[in-house]
């Protein structure tokens, strides 16, 4: 599962999306907004204006936090049954 969050520095709710991925250990990208990607490249790879941040894209597909946290739960739960 490839994860990309947009954000910005000052972002609380980049934060907390950032620290859940950290919290457990799911491999993300970060890219910042106006340094890493340009607002337009940005609003060109959403097919859409983005008027706020955080933006999430999980396998090329825009995707809000709660279902990026119901995605990795799905995972975690495949994880566990592959291992019985």
């Amino acid at each position: 599962m490839l994860i990309t969050i947009y954000g910005l520095p000052k972002c609380s709710q980049c934060k907390v999306v950032t620290n859940y991925l950290t919290d457990y250990n799911i491999h993300f990208e970060y890219k910042e907004v106006g340094k890493d990607i340009t607002p337009t490249d940005l609003n060109t790879l959403a097919h859409r204006t983005v008027r706020s941040v955080p933006f999430i894209m999980v396998d090329g597909s825009e995707a809000i936090f709660g279902e990026l946290k119901a995605l990795i739960d799905i995972h975690n739960h495949l994880d566990t049954l592959h291992s019985l």
